[in-house]
């Protein structure tokens, strides 16, 4: 049985790194878009929990499969218009011009309050993540000075 977890957690943590919404998306991300926590997506990826019916229809809504995160037959796109807009994004990845620009073409006016909350979750989820990957470039290279200095001295 835990092996099974382990697989559905391996399919899952693929959804997350590779597909979920067109490109890598850290665990905090995924957890917003699809209302869990960040332990909860660690569990279930881990293997060390199994993954609710709840995240299925989330991820179903999403546009994934979940037959094939159960199973790992079928698509992984779901045959809803959220998977087609989900594979067209990845088929056009590289035609995009940044992160940026795709936050522009959002058109948040035609998206009611809970979707705006939730993609308004997903954009702090990210610049949090980006604010992390700054600090410890930073460190990483002040750390390096140091070290240099250290040497010289």
């Amino acid at each position: 049985m835990d092996n099974i977890q382990k697989i559905i957690g391996d399919r899952l943590r693929e959804i997350r790194d590779i597909i979920f919404e067109g490109g890598r998306i850290s665990a905090r991300q995924f957890a917003v878009a699809v209302g869990e926590t960040k332990d909860n997506i660690a569990n279930y990826e881990n293997g060390r929990a199994n993954v609710p019916n709840r995240l299925l229809v989330a991820l179903y809504h999403k546009g994934i499969n979940p037959t094939y995160i159960l199973t790992g037959e079928g698509e992984i796109f779901a045959s809803n218009e959220e998977g087609d807009m989900i594979a067209k994004r990845i088929k056009n990845k590289g035609k995009a011009k940044s992160n940026v620009a795709e936050i522009h073409r959002i058109d948040f006016e035609k998206m009611d309050f809970n979707e705006l909350v939730i993609r308004f979750n997903q954009l702090t989820a990210a610049a949090g993540d980006m604010i992390q990957a700054l600090q410890k470039k930073n460190n990483d290279v002040s750390t390096g000075r140091k070290k240099i200095r250290n040497k010289k001295e």
